[in-house]
């Protein structure tokens, strides 16, 4: 169900914008959940590269197994536009090498200029992921001590910085050559220790509860 059509056209930037650049993070772990679980079968199962991850390239659709219940209108999110993608079939082990990303898509090892494979495709997430949380796109820096990429902002002190820290340490420094069993672990842990975090009791009203009021803040359709 990736490319089957959104009923509204509406995309992540849609809900940015509806909550006015505060998306509650709770949202934003759960469509963070959604687009990990769409990598996994981009990349795993369907063997492709997207190379052009970004927040409006998600849209917003409700579940193939979701029913007329409000709150799986609009709950899930599917990726559109795939002009860019790449075979992974014709992917060697040692990756691609140049720069095919739109400006501010270029993952850490296409600044550096060093191979990329997934890594393209784990910085689009993160770039989604940053701009549901903060309101807006967010830059990536190299630490100096550790040499590490991350988040040139902080993270805000009340959030789950655990959470948030696994992935954004995790995707930002993704390095190539990376094997296929290696990374499909690497990603299939955070995707399923998100999903822990929602299952949790309680945790899944509060998403339904969101998800309704969210539901009067969209715009019916994109115009």
């Amino acid at each position: 169900g990736m490319t089957c059509a959104s009923e509204t056209g509406l995309n992540l930037l849609d809900i940015v914008n509806a909550h006015k650049g505060s998306v509650p993070e709770l949202l934003a772990i759960h469509y963070t959940s959604k687009m990990l679980k769409h990598l996994e079968t981009l990349h795993l199962r369907a063997k492709i590269l997207h190379c052009d991850i970004k927040p409006d390239n998600w849209v917003l659709t409700t579940p193939e197994d979701g029913d007329s219940n409000p709150m799986n209108l609009a709950s899930d999110v599917m990726l559109v536009d795939f002009g860019r993608a790449v075979d992974l079939i014709d992917v060697t082990k040692n990756g691609l090498h140049g720069n095919i990303a739109a400006q501010d898509l270029e993952s850490p090892s296409m600044r550096s200029n060093r191979n990329w494979s997934y890594d393209i495709d784990a910085f689009g997430v993160c770039v989604c992921a940053s701009t549901i949380l903060y309101g807006s796109y967010v830059e990536v820096r190299k630490d100096h001590s550790s040499r590490q990429w991350c988040l040139a902002k902080p993270l805000r002190r009340y959030w789950q910085k655990q959470l948030w820290n696994m992935l954004f340490s995790a995707f930002l420094n993704l390095r190539t050559p990376v094997t296929i069993d290696e990374y499909s672990s690497k990603l299939s842990k955070i995707r399923m220790i998100f999903d822990r975090y929602l299952a949790h009791k309680g945790r899944k009203a509060e998403i339904a509860s969101m998800l309704i009021a969210q539901r009067s803040m969209l715009p019916k359709r994109k115009t």
